[in-house]
């Protein structure tokens, strides 16, 4: 991408977000932003997704977007109700879930992306009049040039997660209290993890035959029998 412009993919994956909610019964993922974080500059975007030609050739990508998305969100529900604070977005675009987070001060969020593409996001943000939460931070980072570690030490990404510690536990957690909690952790739990992952019912946009939708059986299987 141009380092310059916002990313052209963060654009399109919204649109399709977006389009997801106007064309397609059932609403596999509600997302009562989509739209509204278009705003002017991705209107063309949306208006291309809406015309009926595209829409049908376009309707397997909406599925898999759509569907994608309900399972991160899905699968986050199920990390926060065992005890995740934490939930980093890898380059975020124009993702909603940090101003639609149901858990509040609960559940830290922190949005990497390129610096140009969240200068756009937040400017859609503003015109949108979309707050940003307190319990989100936003991380400028450059990942072809830059260091994940780093960007998440920057001093402001780390000044603002202590913040954020100290609202939470009333006070910074120590180094012993992370490295005993992580300690606390076995392969046993790990494994459990990913078997609930695998093996609960995987929520399926049917969109295209049927038939070819893999079980999670056959997901199993394919994956050495996990």
């Amino acid at each position: 991408m141009d380092n310059t412009e916002p990313s052209r993919t963060a654009l399109g994956a919204a649109a399709y977000r977006a389009a997801h909610q106007i064309l397609d019964v059932p609403v596999v993922f509600a997302d009562a932003l989509a739209i509204r974080i278009l705003g002017g500059d991705g209107a063309a975007a949306l208006a291309r997704q809406l015309d009926p030609e595209q829409a049908q050739t376009w309707r397997r990508m909406r599925a898999f977007i759509a569907a994608r998305s309900r399972f991160t969100e899905e699968a986050l529900a199920e990390a926060v109700r065992n005890g995740i604070g934490q939930f980093v977005v890898l380059g975020a675009g124009l993702d909603t879930f940090a101003y639609r987070n149901p858990y509040g001060s609960r559940l830290a969020v922190f949005e990497l992306d390129h610096p140009a593409t969240q200068a756009f996001k937040r400017a859609q943000l503003a015109a949108a009049r979309i707050d940003a939460p307190p319990s989100l931070t936003f991380v400028p980072v450059d990942f072809e040039r830059e260091s994940l570690l780093a960007a998440l030490e920057s001093p402001a990404a780390r000044g603002e997660q202590i913040a954020r510690q100290l609202i939470a536990f009333d006070r910074v957690l120590t180094r012993d209290e992370i490295i005993a909690a992580i300690d606390r952790l076995d392969v046993a739990q790990i494994r459990t993890a990913g078997a609930r992952a695998l093996r609960s019912a995987p929520t399926v946009a049917a969109i295209g035959p049927v038939a070819k939708v893999f079980t999670p059986k056959q997901v199993a299987l394919r994956l050495g029998g996990i």
